[in-house]
């Protein structure tokens, strides 16, 4: 299936702003809906008219397909996706941003590895100072006043 996902404006801000890139979200999400097999496949041919003083027809098609495949986390994003998208439809657009936090836990875990923001580590484990002191001082250095200088 050749389908093309287009991320909601809303949602897409809220992932930008929450640190995730966006374009690698899309990708993903398009990727795994074109990861699917075609189950079954309809057309329907509407009525003929003439058209032009009856020089000319028009005729109208129809065809419907049918896809399945498994579910993943970018198919689990689309339908979390497209449910929010159609309620915006429904009952109108947000009146401000949309804060992550309305992400699923599950979803959430999957976009990790979209962050294009680092997150914040813990500080490295002071390593042992070799010598007689081993690194340490008497007192701290925020409680030392600072000389005045010279007039």
């Amino acid at each position: 299936m050749k389908s093309t996902f287009s991320l909601n404006p809303f949602i897409g801000r809220m992932l930008e702003t929450a640190g995730y890139d966006v374009d690698r979200v899309t990708n993903s999400v398009q990727s795994a809906l074109n990861d699917s097999s075609l189950v079954k496949e309809e057309s329907k041919r509407g009525n003929v008219s003439l058209v032009a003083k009856g020089t000319e027809y028009k005729v109208s098609e129809s065809t419907r397909a049918d896809y399945t495949g498994k579910t993943t986390a970018p198919i689990a994003f689309s339908s979390w996706h497209d449910a929010q998208a159609a309620v915006f439809k429904k009952h109108g657009d947000p009146s401000a941003e949309i804060p992550p936090a309305v992400l699923p836990a599950h979803l959430v875990i999957w976009l990790v590895k979209f962050q294009t923001v680092k997150v914040m580590e813990a500080p490295a484990e002071p390593t042992e100072a070799k010598g007689k002191g081993k690194g340490q001082r008497n007192g701290n250095l925020e409680s030392v006043p600072t000389p005045e200088p010279a007039k």
